[in-house]
């Protein structure tokens, strides 16, 4: 889940490919390649004290359930991106 520790979010939406794509930015922190290698697959290393790192592992079952993808990577501005993928209605 979110947190209200402060910083800035950047949020992008397109239409492309039968899809909707959104893609979801920070500038704080960044993933190991261990962390993006499992990303998804397992629960991530919280930094929140009582994280269970479970959001991403929920977010990629639940959108790969409805057709569609989450990809994170790291940000060659600083950050995390995560890229959220789902087919439009009648296109899954």
């Amino acid at each position: 889940a979110a947190d209200a520790g402060g910083g800035e979010v950047e949020l992008d939406a397109a239409i492309a490919d039968g899809q909707l794509q959104l893609r979801i930015r920070n500038r704080r922190g960044r993933l190991s390649a261990a962390q993006l290698a499992r990303a998804g697959l397992a629960p991530l290393d919280s930094d929140k004290p009582a994280g269970l790192g479970l959001g991403v592992m929920l977010s990629h079952v639940t959108l790969s359930h409805l057709g569609g993808e989450l990809r994170l990577e790291n940000d060659a501005a600083g950050g995390v991106c995560a890229t959220l993928r789902l087919p439009l209605e009648g296109d899954a």
